[in-house]
């Protein structure tokens, strides 16, 4: 009689952090949304609605390109490179929207 084994095999838990890696990032996405009322009404921002729904605009084009990007890469270059650039890019990106002062630099990022 054989035991079963007390871990859980290499690609399971591969596949469960890509999900937890996925669902954080429709977090992300989604948080933007939630926070959209205080970003409208903070004089400092001085950020009109028209604004922010550009913002949003340019972020969907950002997904549509990074799909397509990251879809060629994966293909290219392998999938586990591909998932970790991309979230150093995310990393990267988040460090960058939690530095941005101004409402041009927060619109680029």
């Amino acid at each position: 009689m054989t035991r079963p084994d007390k871990f859980m095999p290499v690609q399971t838990k591969l596949l469960c952090l890509m999900y937890m890696g996925y669902a954080v990032s429709m977090i992300m996405k989604t948080s933007i949304i939630v926070v959209s009322p205080s970003l409208i009404s903070d004089p400092a921002i001085a950020m009109t609605k028209t604004q922010f729904g550009e913002i949003l605009a340019y972020g969907s084009l950002g997904g549509m390109f990074g799909k397509m990007f990251f879809g060629w890469s994966a293909d290219r270059f392998g999938g586990s490179i591909n998932f970790l650039c991309g979230l150093l890019a995310v990393s990267v990106g988040i460090f960058l929207f939690g530095f941005s002062g101004q409402l041009v630099l927060f619109g680029v990022i």
